[in-house]
């Protein structure tokens, strides 16, 4: 069972990007033994020496292509992508590896919710802790509607979630 839970994140700089700031992000972590932690293709350059992170622990390689088919046009496109983890073949079969690969996509599911619901990269919050503090809450304001949407399915009371955060 995958958690798909936001653990931590970190203000990437102005002068530098996603590669600099990914092993201080995961040090800021405590124990990650028996975690599986995904991380999208920028993590996976060649020029990523990043404290050695260049896959040191690494038991598979993975294929797998992805067919989407564009609904206007009729066109299917097919795109092959890699991936590689320190789990070996006994805990993580294929179809566990195909499960979290497909549950990688949630937290970039957020990011597109973010982006076009709340146009977080239209912002100009630029200075202090204002950039990371809105994405707290864009982040808690997601996870909420996300439970009130699951509520109401189940219960037709949509101020549960907001009263369980205290937030009536």
């Amino acid at each position: 069972m995958f958690s798909r839970l936001v653990l931590a994140q970190l203000d990437v700089g102005d002068k530098t990007n996603e590669i600099t700031c990914f092993q201080p992000l995961l040090d800021t972590l405590a124990d990650l033994a028996d975690t599986v932690v995904t991380s999208d293709a920028m993590h996976t350059q060649r020029e990523c020496t990043v404290n050695n992170l260049l896959f040191p622990g690494a038991r598979q390689a993975v294929q797998l292509k992805r067919r989407r088919l564009q609904r206007k046009s009729g066109k299917v496109s097919i795109k092959t992508v890699n991936a590689v983890t320190s789990l070996s073949a006994g805990p993580a079969t294929p179809a566990q590896l195909a499960n979290m690969i497909r549950s990688h996509w949630q937290i970039e599911a957020l990011h597109h919710v973010r982006d076009t619901t709340f146009a977080e990269d239209a912002s100009q919050l630029r200075t202090g802790n204002a950039p990371r503090t809105m994405a707290t809450w864009r982040n808690l304001a997601i996870g909420a509607l996300r439970i009130a949407g699951a509520l109401r399915a189940n219960s037709r009371d949509p101020k549960r979630p907001l009263a369980l955060l205290g937030l009536t």
